[in-house]
């Protein structure tokens, strides 16, 4: 078996392509497009948390493995405390959202039901612009397809930032608690 590359964030130059092919491609590709970077970035959160990584990641994030899915990622995350509730909540209305679009064959777009109310359900983009003084509806109005882009955009931005150094403040925790036999 080949040896996995290490997953990345991506650089800015990336992240711009990234972006706008999500942005030009249909309801579907961009459902699938966000979550999967999210997915990447969830695994690289938790394995900067966890002891004795490359272990970790043979033992636990390969396809069929404990962590190989994005719920279970979500539900480590935050039971790691890498992540607060709020985006708890958020990641999985966003994988119920990718889940419908994977297994929905035609016709499903964001402004159908039950996506539609979903991203209604999305809270990040109310908790941030309650926090930034910035107004979600100059942004999103009360289009689905852009909240969610905006929610997921906001999701990785501080999962790149913020919540990577909390993830290497858990593992440096981990690392100093030596097991003691006697």
């Amino acid at each position: 078996m080949a040896k996995q590359k290490a997953k990345l964030f991506l650089d800015s130059t990336a992240w711009e392509q990234f972006r706008k092919e999500y942005e030009s491609s249909d309801d579907r590709s961009c459902a699938l497009l966000c979550a999967a970077y999210l997915d990447n970035c969830l695994e690289i959160l938790v394995l900067e948390a966890l002891a004795h990584r490359e272990e970790a990641y043979k033992g636990l994030f390969l396809d069929m493995r404990p962590l190989g899915t994005f719920s279970a990622k979500i539900k480590i995350a935050f039971c790691l405390n890498i992540i607060p509730k709020s985006f708890y909540d958020d990641l999985n209305i966003v994988r119920n959202i990718r889940n419908a679009f994977a297994h929905q064959l035609h016709g499903l777009k964001f402004s159908a039901a039950p996506i539609c109310s979903w991203c209604d359900n999305l809270m990040l983009p109310i908790d941030y612009s309650e926090s930034s003084g910035y107004m979600i509806d100059d942004t999103c109005g009360r289009d689905p397809r852009q909240k969610f882009i905006f929610t997921t955009a906001i999701l990785s931005s501080l999962f790149e930032d913020y919540y990577l150094e909390r993830a290497r403040n858990i593992n440096s925790t981990l690392m100093a608690v030596e097991p003691k036999f006697e």
